[in-house]
């Protein structure tokens, strides 16, 4: 499957959270030199410290996304804090976050903590049956996801004190 992605051309490589710690596997994405995005729901530390490790010896473009693997995942075990972790233990690699949250809060809080890159799952219709399109944004909820995601880093901005605004 991994030659067949990269003979049709595609722009990058998207790895599962169960392939963390696949070793071989990682191993053969990193040589194909196409950017890397790894999930790391369910690994445990060391998985995830193992698998950046081999793939950084031989690749630079990697990002790592903060996951849970729970569909639909409600707001009380979305865990955004460990993105501050993946911060802190990875800081040469991109941090992001790939979430099954039933709505658009999550990205900017996420980039508040440091997510640059963002997975989230998109359905053309919530009623069909499946596993994630009950929780999937349709593409309306997406576009609000995309534009509030850029409006957090304008918001964040410090204005000097003598930008006092103007009243309309």
């Amino acid at each position: 499957s991994l030659d067949l992605l990269c003979n049709i051309g595609v722009d990058a490589i998207k790895v599962a959270s169960f392939d963390i710690g696949n070793l071989a596997f990682l191993n053969k994405i990193a040589k194909s030199k196409l950017p890397i995005v790894m999930s790391t729901g369910g690994a445990k530390d060391d998985q995830i410290k193992s698998s950046v490790d081999l793939i950084s010896k031989t690749h630079k473009n990697l990002a790592l996304l903060h996951c849970v693997s729970e569909y639909p995942c409600p707001p009380e075990k979305m865990s955004l804090s460990k993105l501050s972790d993946l911060k802190t233990n990875f800081k040469d690699i991109t941090i992001g976050s790939s979430d099954h949250f039933n709505g658009i809060l999550s990205g900017p809080l996420a980039y508040m903590l440091g997510a640059r890159v963002f997975e989230k799952h998109v359905t053309l219709d919530r009623s069909w049956k499946g596993s994630d399109h009950s929780f999937a944004l349709s593409s309306h909820g997406f576009s609000q996801f995309v534009r509030d995601l850029k409006r957090t880093p304008i918001m964040l901005k410090q204005l000097p004190k003598t930008d006092l605004g103007k009243e309309r």
